[in-house]
């Protein structure tokens, strides 16, 4: 039976989620068993309702499995899965942990009008002004996604928000949104697909042989309901591994 991953904090420092998470990781590859709650709250220097909250994200997530009076199953295979379609994070993070070499790059930024479905995507009046915004990540030097950012310029009233200049347009979505709007962004809602590249998309690839992207339309939602922005990102299929976890319920 493979040793149990060491449950010490490093360096002595305070516990928290990312803790956690690195000892599931570790418990993934090497197959060991999940010690009890008991013993993994005092090994890692927590109390059991913090790791309790930790352990339920977890689960939710599909990376484990609990039940009353029985053990704690790790979802080790889930740990192949670079990048999930159910989860939000930077692409370039993704990249780095799949051990790739990431660069992200600005491809453009202008005011343009709104074409009438993203309008109707984005709740706001037929030709709003918004900002188009498009940007590649490299992996190892080869282009592996293109993300093309439609952000309205009005709000779903009508009233104009503040044109930022797109040569300052950072490459991140999210420090762009806060910029423009007080409420944060709570959601995003995604729908996979596939397409076969336009000519300006292959350029954006620089791969005029490439015959299929993978697809990703997202939707990003505040608070109040609203929608901020919509983002399309086009992938290099098999260049990163994708997918989700479901739970099965008995």
């Amino acid at each position: 039976m493979a040793a149990p991953p060491s449950l010490a904090a490093p360096g002595g420092g305070a516990p928290s989620e990312a803790l956690v998470r690195a000892f599931w990781a570790e418990s993934a590859a090497t197959g060991a068993p999940w010690p009890s709650e008991p013993d993994l709250a005092v090994a890692l220097g927590v109390s059991r309702p913090a790791l309790r909250e930790s352990l339920t994200r977890l689960e939710a997530e599909g990376l484990i499995r609990r039940r009353r009076g029985d053990a704690t199953y790790v979802n080790a295979p889930a740990a192949r899965i670079v990048t999930r379609f159910d989860q939000q994070a930077r692409f370039e993070l993704a990249l780095e942990d799949a051990g790739l070499v990431a660069e992200a790059e600005h491809l453009f930024a202008e005011q343009v009008v709104l074409d009438d479905a993203t309008c109707q995507q984005l709740g706001v009046p037929t030709g709003a002004p918004g900002l188009a915004i498009g940007k590649r990540w490299r992996a190892d030097g080869r282009v592996v996604m293109v993300a093309l950012d439609r952000i309205p310029l009005v709000r779903s009233d009508g009233g104009r928000l503040p044109l930022p200049d797109p040569l300052q347009t950072p490459v991140r979505l999210f420090p762009l949104m806060q910029a423009l709007r007080p409420d944060p962004i709570e959601w995003e809602i995604a729908t996979p697909g596939a397409s076969r590249p336009s000519r300006q998309e292959a350029e954006w690839f620089e791969d005029a042989s490439l015959e299929a992207v993978l697809t990703l339309d997202l939707l990003g939602v505040s608070r109040r309901g609203d929608v901020y922005y919509r983002n399309r990102e086009l992938h290099r299929p098999g260049a990163v591994p994708f997918g989700f976890v479901r739970s099965i319920r008995h």
